[in-house]
């Protein structure tokens, strides 16, 4: 006998040894089969497109996709479906049999959960996806961890929320419209005091996770989370960088609600705290949308603080998709606001920037004199700032062909990194140590460039540093090319190319040209 049920049934199989075989949505091409055996293959090769459409718009689920049969059986083109389904999916896949229209079949199974199941589930109508956790649908209800865990399993056995293999939660597209339509059913008291539930869930979680990897950067002031929202401990850098990698996903959408609620003061602290997550991951494309998203909703409250970080890191993002032009003008603005904040830390490092853009832009005399400019206030900077000032002043020496003014400079870097080792991240320095790995290059010192190199390589390790780590791994093995050491070379230039391929990098090109030459 086979019994088919959006339930799990869990009592058959406890109680008569029945056997559990769990369905997810279908697959494209087994979609296209299920539409080919109701409307008949000539319908669907005559209107290819329009079959994509609508395969995408029903999300897998075998009823709409039946209902979209139904409907094309009594001559409804299938390009006319395809664009009523992309106004109003709902309205599309609810026909006038309350057997099997859509929202009736939800409405079903909404009420054979409990109240506070079914209130959870309309509640997560406010999140913007793609998946979610425990803590987040916690937060949005007001309940505590455990209670919000046994409202989800309920919701998952009811087939209303599905789970992933990381172990979080997801709703499928069309159960997500049909939250969003019954969440909007709520006074707007209760969305709003759930939404900023929410914002405060995913802000002071990701900014516990930022003050775990960036210890240095210090916020301005900003209210306490609400006692209702959960706020994940993050006890060390490892679990701060898994809970940003989980998230990544999910924060830009976040910030978008949070722009769409005037939360402006929370969106730009929110989408600044992933920059340095999603920029080391290559993903230049989305931390560029997240931060000039953020960045207007800083201008919007003239948050000169705020104008200052996004304008910096959106400098880091130009720098990384080598739009040094785009560069120059966000580490210029960035300049200008640290200048009126009146802290000279700050003004070195975003100096650094612009010397690096200058750099890049082959203004060697340039770059020298942005950072001569701040060696005049070196005595005001903290022992890190002034490590990282001496390393990139040693950089532009070197560039503008002072070399060994250049060296001099990195080797004083090298004592104050050591000075103020506890607090500082391996980046600046494993850039100092290519520094001097290029200084030595040029004098032929071909052994100690590679010591440096390697050095440099074993730091970018350290902080899973994907892109940068991928210039540290060619530039050892251009230094054991220069050296006579062709087989030492191979093994670097491999990573590397694995690390452009895997981010589809233009750089993967020439790494795979020296390989061949080796």
């Amino acid at each position: 006998m086979l019994i088919t049920s959006r339930n799990r049934l869990s009592g058959l199989v406890a109680r008569e040894g029945a056997q559990p075989v769990a369905l997810d949505v279908l697959d494209e091409q087994a979609a296209v089969d299920l539409l080919t055996e109701r409307i008949r293959a000539a319908r669907v090769a005559a209107e290819p497109e329009a079959v994509s459409r609508l395969v995408k718009r029903c999300a897998g689920l075998p009823l709409a996709l039946g209902i979209v049969a139904a409907r094309a059986a009594y001559g409804d083109s299938l390009t006319a479906l395809a664009d009523e389904l992309e106004l109003e999916r709902l309205d599309a896949l609810d026909i006038d049999d309350p057997m099997t229209g859509i929202r009736g079949v939800f409405s079903w199974s909404l009420r054979n959960v409990s109240e506070t199941a079914a209130r959870v589930f309309v509640l997560l109508g406010l999140h913007p996806g793609p998946d979610f956790s425990i803590a987040a649908a916690a937060s949005l209800a007001a309940l505590p961890l455990a209670e919000a865990q046994r409202a989800l399993h309920e919701l998952v056995a009811g087939s209303l929320v599905a789970t992933t293999s990381t172990g979080r939660y997801l709703l499928h597209d069309l159960l997500r419209d049909y939250a969003a339509e019954r969440v909007g059913e709520l006074p707007e008291v209760q969305r709003s005091e759930a939404l900023h539930r929410m914002f405060d869930h995913y802000l002071h979680t990701s900014l516990e996770a930022n003050q775990r990897i960036e210890i240095r950067v210090h916020w301005t002031p900003l209210a306490p989370p609400s006692p209702s929202a959960v706020v994940v401990p993050m006890p060390d850098v490892r679990a701060a960088r898994e809970w940003e990698n989980a998230e990544r996903r999910v924060v830009p959408g976040v910030v978008a609600k949070m722009v769409a609620a005037g939360a402006d003061d929370l969106a730009w602290r929110l989408g600044y705290t992933l920059h340095l997550h999603l920029l080391r991951r290559g993903q230049l494309a989305d931390v560029e949308a997240l931060e000039l998203m953020a960045l207007a909703a800083a201008q919007r409250l003239g948050d000169v603080f705020g104008r200052a970080r996004l304008h910096r890191s959106l400098g880091g993002v130009y720098i990384a998709q080598e739009d040094f032009d785009k560069a120059d003008h966000h580490l210029s603005s960035a300049l200008r606001c640290e200048v009126e904040l009146g802290n000279p830390n700050t003004q070195a490092d975003v100096s650094r920037g612009l010397a690096f853009v200058y750099e890049m832009q082959g203004r060697h005399a340039d770059a020298l004199d942005i950072l001569t400019k701040v060696h005049a206030t070196v005595d005001s900077l903290n022992t890190y700032q002034r490590a990282c000032h001496l390393a990139a002043l040693g950089r532009a020496h070197h560039r503008a062909g002072e070399a060994e003014r250049g060296l001099e400079l990195c080797l004083r870097a090298d004592e104050a990194f050591d000075e103020a080792k506890r607090d500082v991240p391996s980046m600046p320095m494993s850039t100092n140590w290519e520094t001097k790995g290029d200084i030595h290059l040029d004098f032929g010192r071909y052994p100690e460039a590679v010591d440096c190199y390697r050095e440099a390589v074993r730091l970018l390790r350290t902080m899973s540093q994907t892109i940068q780590l991928a210039y540290g791994l060619v530039r050892l093995a251009k230094a054991h090319i220069a050296a006579g050491e062709s087989e030492a070379a191979r093994p670097p230039l491999v990573e590397a190319v694995s690390i452009y391929e895997a981010l589809d990098r233009k750089d993967a090109a020439e790494v795979r040209s020296l390989l061949e030459g080796l």
